[in-house]
């Protein structure tokens, strides 16, 4: 148990600060069972050790005074035992033999403290401090469940208190290898304003707040460790005057050890323990078995361990006691002592500031060119060549130039060679320098072949044998047949099939120039180029389009684009719409 209070006054030049610190041993042994009501147990004080610490009390031998007659009471105390009884739920349902355990425990007190002692030594005082946990529920609960307990318990020469909880099961959590249920608890503290009669100094609880945690593990019916911090209000009347006097305390029970009765005690004493001091004025008490970066562990004198503490949390006095007393804990602990700024300037020592070392500039003078005299810059410059290549091949395509000439400029003249070409117009065939064909002036009847033998590609266009000349004849099919439109120079009804025409991007773009126009001319405005496949045919409006391999055409009564292969097309006529 840590407790801290401060008393302030007018009649006090600064406040009092009190803290008081308990740390107990408690063997409990079962006597027997209660023919099936409970049991009967007996609590006994292994040992108990009690500080009490006031600052700001002029003329008493300077802070951090121990009281002799809490020393007498702790010599005392030790042995000391009184019965408990348990009902069969296991909460507490009296206490016995606790006369005894009070004349042991004040056996040579003196007479002027004896009142003081004795006001505090009742059978509620002994209740709380058996470590049993008293508000275990009644019936089975599930996770997120809640119970209220209401108690009145008395203080000692503080009054009596209503307790007002809510105990609820949060979780469940490993505790020392076991699955403990997790039960948080919260609840005010009213005092009833009753106070013990023939006080020295009339004091009384107005009012507080409790709250905790508790570890109980039903696989044994045991709580292994509880936590609890009550904060409470005083008013304490002295010299005429009513004073309000805060308090706080931590309590914390903890089972360290269940062995037989009989068997020797793991405990180990603590023969060299010490008191740390926390800036918040608690005592923690032990001897240091633990030092990390984050804080160290305390065994108590009851073989337990402490939280681990963070250095930052230790008052100054506890943090010289550590780095000076423990050698292992001075590599963690001995930042957090404060130096003067004296200290400060004789432990730091500037670093000697010394000017980098340089590369050597280079003699000769930087050029664009000795940026691409690496490795990296040899590749750089492949890929500008291969990208100007493919842009050279593309345009001399595109613009029916010779492919080897526009990819040698491109390689001489990166960039700007391919942007010439492209600007240049592009040359065209034999068959598009002629011009525009009038298809009227063809004679009807003329042979369909041309007078060197050349296969028919089109109306009236033939593919001469010596690929020289291309000429005009008016039949469509291979015997030479006239065209129905009887002599009118018209290609309305003009069949051409794959026996005898060739088929390919030169016989559309040479028969079918005029097709290729977005706005359609007079003569093709009222005609249809029927082109018949092995799977559709297809009625024509006009390309749009022309590939190596494919043309793409608008159909009537048809959105969009229509891919017609070269390889598929059976025959070709002109019609009238």
């Amino acid at each position: 148990m840590t407790q801290s209070t401060e008393f302030s006054s007018p009649l006090l030049p600064q406040p009092i600060k009190q803290v008081t610190s308990q740390l107990q041993q408690i063997d409990l042994s079962i006597l027997g069972d209660r023919d099936g009501a409970g049991y009967e147990i007996e609590a006994k004080y292994a040992s108990q050790k009690t500080t009490m610490k006031m600052d700001g009390l002029p003329n008493q031998g300077g802070q951090g005074t121990d009281s002799s007659p809490l020393e007498d009471t702790d010599k005392n105390i030790r042995g000391a035992s009184y019965t408990v009884l348990l009902d069969a739920k296991g909460k507490i349902e009296d206490i016995r033999n606790e006369e005894a355990f009070y004349e042991k425990a004040l056996k040579g007190i003196p007479a002027a403290m004896k009142p003081m002692l004795e006001s505090y030594f009742t059978k509620d005082a002994l209740k709380i401090s058996t470590p049993i946990f008293p508000w275990l529920p009644n019936e089975p609960k599930s996770v997120g469940d809640k119970w209220p307990v209401k108690k009145q318990i008395s203080m000692g020469p503080l009054g009596t208190i209503d307790v007002n909880l809510d105990i609820q099961l949060s979780g469940w959590e490993d505790r020392k290898g076991k699955n403990c249920a997790v039960l948080e608890f919260s609840g005010t503290v009213i005092g009833t304003g009753e106070v013990i009669a023939n006080q020295v100094v009339p004091m009384k609880i107005t009012g507080g707040t409790i709250f905790g945690k508790a570890w109980y593990d039903p696989s044994n019916n045991r709580v292994l460790e509880s936590e609890t911090t009550q904060s409470m209000t005083m008013e304490v009347e002295a010299a005429g005057q009513t004073m309000e006097v805060p308090l706080e305390q931590k309590l914390r029970h903890e089972l360290t050890e269940v062995r037989n009765i009989g068997e020797p005690s793991g405990i180990i004493a603590n023969e060299d323990s010490n008191d740390f001091k926390l800036i918040n004025e608690e005592i923690m008490s032990g001897v240091p078995v633990s030092f990390t970066v984050e804080g160290f562990v305390l065994r108590t004198d009851i073989g337990a361990h402490t939280r681990r503490i963070p250095y930052g949390e230790l008052s100054q006095e506890a943090v010289n006691l550590l780095v000076n007393k423990f050698p292992d804990a001075k590599p963690f602990a001995q930042a957090f002592i404060d130096i003067s700024s004296a200290q400060v300037g004789s432990l730091t020592k500037l670093p000697s500031i010394q000017d980098p070392m340089r590369p050597d500039r280079p003699n000769t003078a930087s050029s664009m060119f000795g940026a691409f005299s690496s490795t990296f810059g040899y590749v750089i410059i492949g890929i500008a060549i291969l990208f100007n290549l493919i842009a050279g091949a593309a345009v001399a395509g595109f613009r029916n130039q010779p492919t080897a000439l526009v990819c040698g400029v491109s390689i001489i003249m990166p960039i700007l060679g391919p942007i010439m070409f492209l600007c240049l117009p592009g040359i065209e065939t034999e068959a598009a320098a002629t011009g525009p064909v009038d298809y009227d002036s063809i004679a009807p009847g003329a042979d369909n072949m041309t007078e060197d033998g050349g296969k028919q590609i089109g109306k009236g266009v033939a593919i001469p044998k010596g690929g020289k000349k291309l000429s005009f004849s008016s039949g469509g099919s291979k015997g030479g047949s006239s065209s129905s439109s009887g002599g009118t120079g018209n290609y309305d009804s003009s069949l051409f099939t794959a026996d005898n025409t060739e088929f390919n991007r030169r016989y559309f773009e040479a028969s079918f120039s005029a097709f290729f126009r977005v706005v359609p001319g007079p003569k093709e405005k009222i005609l249809a180029i029927e082109i018949k496949t092995a799977r559709n045919q297809y009625r024509v409006k006009r390309f749009s389009r022309i590939a190596q391999h494919e043309i793409f055409a608008e159909l009537h009564n048809t959105q969009g684009e229509e891919k017609i292969s070269f390889s598929d097309i059976i025959s070709v006529q002109v019609q009238p719409k």
